[in-house]
């Protein structure tokens, strides 16, 4: 390859083929006009390229992108993304965001193509760890992103050894946290309890139990947050179910008092 010049974006820039974004960094001085960008190659760009290489180079591209956002070892030892694109920080960018979901929705097309339980698998668990980051960074739209396209397309696929339930739990987390109550409902209602644990499955009714109380539906937010409880009730989303439960009780003149000993049992 050759290198690359400044000269050379600039007249990307002005053939409209690249956008440029200003890089966070923690440092005052690098804010501004001086701060690092970087390049943005437009998505009717990055289509038509990735038409025209053959099957091989697109391999080996996708391959090779992976292994710098996730990591070289990240089908084995799961993903360890460089200090540049910690997807678990609030301030990943957007469009840091945007390219890994691509990586990965590629990735899962290519093991959906190939058709093998082992490499559908493998795109399965990197769709997870990589929600699970992007979770923790307060990135829901990017999980609702990503799963609204990946889910449908392994649910399309033939195969019992495919187990969706934690992208479906997440997916229906992203999207309370979004404020698609009614989607989210849908999606959260209709994964199959028997296919989870118990911790993902109290995870789960919780979801529930918050997503049916945010559409006012007391009735159905409580038969969750007592179910949850049942699963375990010495976790701590029990407590927080148990909070949930007085505080849709109006009826109950202990309320206060209720919530005042969960919080101090909590607290312990």
């Amino acid at each position: 390859s050759k290198p690359f010049y400044p000269q050379d974006a600039r007249l990307l820039m002005e053939l409209a083929l690249i956008d440029t974004v200003e890089v966070p960094s923690v440092h005052p001085a690098a804010s501004g006009s001086d701060g690092a960008r970087a390049m943005l190659v437009r998505r009717p760009v990055r289509e038509y390229l990735y038409s025209v290489l053959s099957e091989p180079e697109r391999k080996r591209l996708n391959s090779q992108a992976l292994n710098l956002y996730f990591g070289s070892g990240w089908a084995l030892n799961g993903i360890k993304s460089p200090k540049s694109h910690r997807f678990d920080d609030r301030k990943c960018g957007a469009w840091q965001i945007g390219n890994a979901n691509m990586m990965v929705l590629r990735a899962a097309r290519e093991a959906v193509d190939a058709g093998t339980k082992a490499s559908q698998k493998k795109a399965i668990e990197l769709a997870n760890a990589y929600c699970a980051a992007i979770n923790k960074g307060d990135h829901f739209t990017g999980v609702v992103a990503l799963c609204s396209d990946i889910i449908p397309l392994f649910e399309s696929v033939e195969n019992p050894a495919i187990d969706l339930t934690l992208l479906q739990a997440k997916y229906g987390c992203a999207l309370r946290m979004t404020g698609d109550h009614d989607k989210s409902r849908t999606v959260l209602q209709a994964i199959d309890m028997k296919l989870a644990s118990k911790a993902l499955r109290q995870n789960i009714l919780l979801d529930i139990a918050l997503v049916c109380k945010a559409l006012k539906d007391n009735e159905a937010a409580v038969a969750a947050a007592e179910e949850l409880v049942k699963v375990n009730h010495k976790s701590h989303l029990a407590l927080q179910a148990h909070a949930l439960l007085a505080g849709v009780n109006t009826a109950n003149l202990d309320r206060e008092a209720k919530l005042a000993a969960i919080e101090a049992k909590a607290l312990k």
